[in-house]
């Protein structure tokens, strides 16, 4: 369950305006939730939100349970999140639960648009996760032919 902090809750409820107000008057965008969730993980579906927060000092490679708020992005199709936290400089190559990364978990659930844009940002086709098998490799086992086609 969440802490019940303003800021917390607000991510995840609140229109983006109110994540401002908060931010305006302190809150602390680095405060945990339980399981080490941060407001940036909690935004993962709301681009606006996720804005506000990167731009006032969020982390965007902070790791809870195993995960970013640009894998969060990414395994919930939320491609104008994705969009956002690339323009502030991600790393590409942690790993989801240490099995797949960013480019891993868009190619093998076929988000050809969030691949796209995963590699313009510069993701690497050859990445290999824990499991030993690249973005490229699971597009091909999970029967992705439209990813294949962009890799």
């Amino acid at each position: 369950m969440l802490d019940n902090t303003a800021i917390l809750l607000a991510t995840t409820s609140s229109p983006p305006e109110v994540v401002q107000l908060l931010i305006d008057r302190g809150a602390d965008l680095h405060l945990k939730a339980a399981g080490g969730w941060t407001p940036i993980h909690l935004a993962f579906d709301n681009a606006m939100t996720t804005r506000i927060l990167m731009k006032s000092g969020a982390d965007v490679n902070h790791i809870a349970n195993n995960s970013t708020p640009l894998l969060l992005a990414v395994e919930d199709n939320q491609i104008n999140v994705v969009g956002v936290l690339l323009s502030f400089g991600p790393n590409l190559e942690v790993n989801f639960s240490n099995e797949y990364t960013a480019l891993g978990v868009a190619a093998t659930r076929g988000y050809v648009d969030i691949v796209r844009l995963l590699l313009e940002a510069g993701a690497n086709v050859y990445a290999v996760a824990e499991r030993n098998s690249s973005p490229l490799q699971y597009a091909v086992c999970f029967d992705k032919e439209d990813i294949v086609r962009v890799l």
